[in-house]
């Protein structure tokens, strides 16, 4: 009779029946594994929620002499005499809201705003200057950072002293930044003579999306 421990076990293996091959436990154990780590990835998998990417904006305005200007979004969390104040939504979602505006005189070619911003994404901001005309070229910029082209059309100049009482709904293109972004800054608009006619400061937070995991909540 043939007791080589290779073939039958003789010894203390309490997982495995008596006189069944060592090979054939080890079949056993590693099916047995194979399972658990299968069913861990499942729960991960179910627990697991992805984030939206969401965006946030607050502004305030400090001169505005160009113009009676009132913009409402519907879902803001804070509002003062130019309406909306601060609000937040996500990526791919609609935005939707008022405009009241009256323009007091005419701008003519040669106005133009000035953007100081600071963009962060990490610790140190990255500062940003932008200068563009109101009307009567596109104002094109690359955002740092990001590296990402923007081109805006811009109306013809002149644009005529009028007034517009308009409703909007806009979807938000399903775009996000590939990393967080904020911007902080202010923005100064002038007449074609070189007169400020307002100062707008601006604190805007981007998000990307995110996955988290609620493995010790109840």
């Amino acid at each position: 009779l043939n007791t080589r421990s290779s073939e039958v076990e003789h010894s203390s293996f309490p997982d495995r029946p008596l006189g069944t091959p060592r090979s054939a436990g080890k079949s056993t154990k590693m099916r047995a594994w194979t399972a658990a780590l299968a069913a861990a990835a499942a729960a991960l998998a179910a627990l697991a929620t992805p984030a939206a990417a969401t965006i946030s904006v607050t502004r305030s305005i400090n001169q505005l002499d160009m113009a009676d200007f009132k913009v409402q979004i519907d879902g803001c969390t804070k509002n003062d005499k130019y309406g909306c104040a601060r609000f937040s939504t996500e990526w791919g979602k609609n935005i939707s809201g008022s405009v009241h505006a009256e323009l007091k005189k005419d701008i003519e070619a040669g106005a133009h705003f000035i953007a100081s911003m600071h963009l962060k994404t990490g610790i140190f901001p990255v500062p940003f200057h932008l200068r563009c005309n109101l009307c009567g070229q596109p104002c094109g910029f690359k955002l740092p950072l990001i590296e990402k082209d923007f081109n805006i059309e811009m109306p013809p100049c002149p644009i005529k002293a009028d007034s517009i009482d308009k409703a909007f709904n806009e979807k938000i293109p399903m775009d996000p930044v590939p990393l967080d972004l904020g911007v902080d800054g202010i923005v100064n608009v002038y007449d074609h003579e070189g007169r400020e006619l307002a100062a707008v400061h601006v604190n805007a937070r981007c998000s990307r999306p995110r996955t988290h995991y609620f493995l010790f909540q109840k």
